[in-house]
């Protein structure tokens, strides 16, 4: 819909600027005061965190047979690949959520910002890695059409290729930071 001659009143509007520094008007609830960047990440990676349990869930019920049962060399193989895709997603979860603990208190500094940045990344690729074992265990059959996995495989790839998930960058950015602060843990 698109309005013409619409009157927005000053207290329903703000500068863009604002909303990116995490500079909102008097009186606001301390969590407006997040950086957009800090919180970013959260909204590409919590989706993912969703999608990687939804790809364990059709592991276990695509291969639940397979991994019980006596000493088989290729189940040995799969409860392997299956046991540390899980936890990586254990591990995904413990990041987003200690990032998202730290916007919720309030004022975020800037180490705590790159550090959620690198956090979101680093969850992000724990979860793509997660999602590329559970789809390595279920073999060819987890790669059919009518396999839940396959989509699970297929929306966790393309979602951890967005660049507020890239690695590289946000490792790099928190450890310039941290380098030129000199200072411990954020």
């Amino acid at each position: 819909m698109l309005l013409d001659d619409v009157l927005v009143p000053a207290s329903r509007s703000f500068p863009a600027r604002n909303l990116v520094e995490g500079r909102p008007e008097q009186g606001t609830d301390a969590r407006a005061l997040v950086p957009l960047r800090a919180v970013n990440g959260l909204a590409f990676a919590a989706p993912i965190l969703g999608a990687a349990r939804g790809a364990e869930t059709a592991c276990w019920d695509e291969m639940g047979d397979a991994l019980t049962g006596g000493a088989d060399p290729v189940r040995s193989d799969r409860e392997q690949l299956v046991g540390r895709g899980g936890g990586e997603i254990d591990a995904a979860e413990l990041l987003l959520d200690r990032v998202a603990r730290v916007a919720d208190a309030g004022e975020v500094t800037v180490g705590q910002t790159l550090r959620a940045a690198r956090d979101c990344a680093l969850a992000s690729d724990l979860l793509v890695s997660a999602v590329d074992r559970f789809a390595r265990s279920a073999g060819t059959r987890g790669q059919l059409d009518r396999s839940p996995l396959q989509r699970f495989w297929r929306d966790v790839r393309a979602a951890g290729t967005h660049t507020m998930l890239r690695f590289p960058a946000a490792a790099s950015a928190f450890v310039q930071y941290k380098a030129a602060a000199r200072v411990g843990p954020a």
